[in-house]
């Protein structure tokens, strides 16, 4: 599996409202760029998505997968592929730290593994775009609620 790309954002957001963001999977058209469509198909217990089929437009193509879901409590969010034509290896999360003297540090690391030829290089910088990208919009995003 290729090597995780690592981002990371301070805001004055607190964790709990960053993470309703997060979870709020259908939702993810209206501040996450390209992606089309999100239908969460299971929901655990707790009533977070478990199971998600995403499509995206990525590299000049429309772009489908299923991700599984697990929590921990409200710092961590991450995501593994479950099914895809387009994608090897998918895998992500999302990690929230309280920051001393108020405040939430968000992490985000991704590795993405396509099943079209893409240059390691290339591929490293787009997703160090996708994760600068997704914190800003997601700070953004949750300063609004």
């Amino acid at each position: 599996m290729p090597e995780a790309t690592k981002a990371e954002i301070v805001c004055d957001i607190d964790a709990e409202a960053l993470f309703e963001v997060v979870v709020d999977l259908p939702r993810y058209p209206e501040w996450v760029d390209g992606v089309e469509y999100v239908d969460v198909r299971e929901e655990g217990e707790d009533g977070l998505p478990a199971l998600a089929e995403f499509r995206l437009e990525s590299f000049g193509k429309t772009i489908s997968y299923v991700l599984a879901y697990e929590y921990e409590g409200i710092a961590r969010v991450a995501w593994s592929l479950v099914e895809s034509n387009d994608v090897k290896s998918l895998e992500g999360m999302y990690e929230f730290f309280d920051v001393d003297g108020g405040g939430t540090a968000v992490e985000y690391t991704l590795t993405v593994e396509p099943t079209f030829p893409v240059p390691k290089l290339l591929r490293r910088q787009v997703e160090k775009q996708i994760t600068n990208s997704a914190l800003r919009s997601l700070v953004k995003r949750a300063g609004q609620a």
